[in-house]
């Protein structure tokens, strides 16, 4: 079934933008964090989750027939994570690569999903308001931060003797950065 037929236009394109903005906020919230590369649960977590989501993807595309639409990048993505799946069969400890072959593939399915939706006529402003408003939230809690960090200097009297570096909610300063250029454009 269509989601078109489901409701009205405005409803569709709703729940369209309700889902990007839930995948965007959950990326932020749980599968971009410090925790997510550390934590079994939490990784076991967003393995679940990206699972879900393709299979729905891979089922609504089988159950309406329709073709998948190609970026001309599949192949040189294929390639990169064969190559990584090569460098970890012929490991000395396989089991230590094991994530990360199993993340460059992911990541390649994470873009061609995209791409397809994108190419399908899944609204491009939606992605990019999601992506705004992660980095509207990145940005608010890391002013939030630096301004407690500097006024508890000033409530001692003194300067800080060091520079203030931002870990904020994805736990490391430079992935919050790159979330925040992605989303600036």
């Amino acid at each position: 079934m269509r989601l078109s037929r489901i409701g009205s236009p405005q409803s569709t394109r709703l729940l369209q933008l309700a889902a990007t903005l839930l995948v965007a906020l959950y990326m932020l919230f749980i599968g971009g964090t410090f925790d997510a590369t550390l934590r079994f649960r939490v990784q076991l977590l967003n393995y679940v989750a990206g699972s879900v989501l393709a299979l729905l993807w891979l089922g609504l595309r089988l159950s309406r027939r329709q073709g998948w639409r190609t970026s001309g990048l599949e192949w040189p993505l294929l390639f990169f994570a064969a190559t990584q799946w090569v460098a970890l069969l012929t490991s000395a400890q396989p089991r230590l690569g094991l994530e990360w072959a199993a993340g460059v593939f992911t990541w390649g399915v994470a873009f061609c999903i995209l791409y397809d939706l994108l190419a399908s006529g899944w609204p491009r402003a939606y992605v990019i308001n999601a992506l705004l408003v992660v980095a509207a939230i990145l940005a608010a809690d890391g002013i939030w931060a630096a301004l407690g960090w500097y006024a508890h200097w000033a409530s001692l009297g003194q300067w800080p003797p060091v520079n203030f570096r931002y870990f904020g909610l994805l736990g490391h300063a430079n992935a919050a950065l790159k979330v925040v250029l992605v989303a600036r454009g």
